[in-house]
């Protein structure tokens, strides 16, 4: 029988400094996609369309710079 500090660790996601920091960067790439969409879309003509995919890039953009300065504040 094993006790509680035998036993392996429970496999969980730990909140650290390399993982906001991987999760800043993915959004920055979401909001970088987003945005060249969004030029695209204005160039052809659609600005509804790329007003949706600015919007969708500042969301990206705003979380990105909230996770990335949350890996300073771990």
């Amino acid at each position: 029988m094993t006790t509680e500090t035998q036993r392996a660790p429970v496999s969980m996601s730990l909140i650290t400094p390399q993982n906001r920091q991987h999760k800043a960067i993915e959004l920055h790439e979401k909001a970088i996609r987003h945005l060249k969409e969004a030029v695209r879309l204005h160039d052809a003509g659609d600005k509804r369309q790329a007003n949706t995919h600015a919007a969708i890039a500042n969301g990206h953009a705003t979380s990105a710079l909230l996770a990335g300065a949350g890996a300073l504040n771990v």
